[in-house]
């Protein structure tokens, strides 16, 4: 099995759990990839708006660092 871990911000060492367990790890690496899809989506849709750069960048620390990890099932 396999589950994907988010990493928080660059100053976090440890990896938050998300219980988002797949079977294998082409449909991890499905689910990553639809994630890190959904936030660039969110992103681009922020940036039409003409943000503040401190919304800007508070919106860039959310961004999905998620992986998949085999995990013991």
């Amino acid at each position: 099995m396999y589950e994907v871990v988010v990493s928080g911000d660059r100053h976090e060492h440890a990896g938050v759990k998300t219980d988002l367990v797949y079977p294998n790890l082409q449909a991890c690496l499905v689910a990553e990839s639809e994630m890190r899809q959904l936030w660039a989506d969110s992103y681009n849709t922020t940036v039409k708006l003409n943000p503040s750069p401190e919304s800007m960048k508070w919106m860039q620390t959310q961004m999905t660092r998620g992986t998949c990890i085999p995990t013991k099932g």
